[in-house]
């Protein structure tokens, strides 16, 4: 198993590949599991199956900034099972961040064991998420209208989650 932490600074890149249901057709270029999937599996000589997963997920249109979302890849039958950060993965942050063409990058890479995966998941459920956005009014915001927003401490947002 490889762990890590990605970011994605693209709203064009799905975080796993995205097709037009029932056809073979793309809805990106790519995605963040090819980016990082594939020069793994070039570094370790993956043979068998290489299965990415995540700590949750976002929208194909938001970013994944900060210290990035965790990650973790299951290596099956590997030609390079000893590889580490000093003799080789070291090299996989740049990799990732060229060939995505610079919108996935790759951090905090290591070797695990089976039990980071149930971890993975504890961690998407227990993680506190903030959320940042951009909010456009026709009228002037005075310093009244901050105070009042400011003022709000427990604000609860009911969204309609996509399909």
């Amino acid at each position: 198993f490889l762990r890590g932490r990605y970011r994605k600074l693209s709203r064009e890149c799905s975080q796993t590949p995205w097709t037009l249901r029932g056809t073979d057709e793309r809805r990106t270029d790519g995605s963040v599991e090819e980016f990082i999937k594939a020069p793994v599996i070039e570094i370790f000589g993956v043979r068998g199956e290489c299965r990415f997963s995540s700590a949750g997920r976002e929208d194909v249109d938001v970013r994944m900034l900060g210290s990035g979302r965790p990650f973790l890849l299951e290596l099956v039958d590997c030609l390079h099972g000893s590889i580490t950060a000093a003799s080789g993965f070291g090299d996989l942050p740049k990799l990732v961040k060229s060939r995505s063409g610079g919108i996935v990058e790759v951090q905090d890479l290591e070797i695990c064991d089976r039990t980071a995966s149930e971890k993975l998941v504890e961690g998407a459920e227990k993680h506190q998420k903030h959320y940042l956005c951009v909010i456009w009014v026709k009228k002037s915001v005075t310093k009244e209208d901050i105070a009042n927003l400011n003022a709000v401490r427990e604000l609860s947002i009911h969204q309609r989650k996509s399909q």
